[in-house]
């Protein structure tokens, strides 16, 4: 029985390292008329209710659920806070923070009203 090469071993160790470095890049938000989803390449990854979420921030407080899709999170970071859970804090990395601060806080303004 023929041994695995070494340099097949270390190429298939490099490009596992390749793809679990690109993957976090594919993450994305989307915000619907009922929930703020965090998908991974179009599947559903997190889901919080839009009735649940008690404000949004561009500022870190405390502890948090990471979901970022860079690696340079200082400049895009955007925090939303919901009203229950044990953890109620969750980071997320928008491309464009404000806009999606905006889309969140306009369907929670559509969602609070009778």
């Amino acid at each position: 029985m023929e041994l695995i090469s070494p340099y097949l071993v270390a190429i298939a160790m490099l490009v596992a390292v390749v793809f679990i470095l690109w993957l976090p890049t594919r993450i994305d938000y989307r915000v619907t008329a009922r929930d703020f989803r965090i998908t991974l390449m179009g599947i559903p990854l997190r889901r919080i209710r839009i009735g649940d979420i008690d404000h949004i921030t561009t500022h870190h407080e405390g502890w948090a659920e990471q979901w970022w899709n860079t690696y340079r999170p200082l400049r895009r970071r955007l925090m939303i806070v919901r009203r229950r859970g044990w953890i109620r804090n969750l980071v997320v990395t928008p491309r464009y923070r404000y806009e999606l601060k905006a889309a969140l806080e306009k369907a929670m303004e559509l969602h609070s009203r009778p």
